[in-house]
């Protein structure tokens, strides 16, 4: 996705645990522990009918040459499966903005009663996290 923003404040911004995790949809940051790991919730559901997701998260692999790094985050919910998202990014300039790519991949482990519902509360979540994303990124002015 292109951001009006350039490829260096971009990559700064996408390191702030309290910043991506205010693009979640009832994300929120509940710890620092150091400069790449923390503590987060994230409330997912259909409708009425939410869960309460607590887990670690880490920033790994990051390369500010590139401006590429990945961050994975892993956490249950009450009668969940334990769940593990990894997000991997990099992003390049593009004129005097950036283009931002970014991959997931969300792995279950263990049972799990209906997998055809979390994929939709999974793409759903992750689909409006990456709007957000833009509106954030582009909403800050340095």
């Amino acid at each position: 996705m292109r951001i009006d923003r350039d490829a260096d404040s971009v990559f700064r911004e996408l390191h702030d645990p309290a910043a991506l995790l205010g693009c979640v949809p009832g994300g929120r940051l509940t710890k620092v522990v150091d400069d790449h790991r923390f503590e987060a919730c994230v409330m997912a559901g259909v409708g009425p009918f939410k869960i309460g997701y607590a887990g670690t998260g880490r920033i790994e692999d990051s390369d500010p040459d590139s401006r590429a790094a990945s961050l994975t985050i892993t956490g249950a919910g009450a009668g969940m499966p334990q769940t593990r998202v990894r997000m991997s990014m990099l992003i390049s300039p593009d004129g005097p903005g950036a283009e931002l790519h970014m991959a997931f991949r969300v792995t279950l482990m263990g049972k799990l009663a209906s997998r055809d519902l979390v994929d939709l509360v999974v793409g759903d979540l992750l689909d409006r996290t990456v709007r957000r994303i833009k509106v954030h990124l582009e909403a800050r002015t340095y």
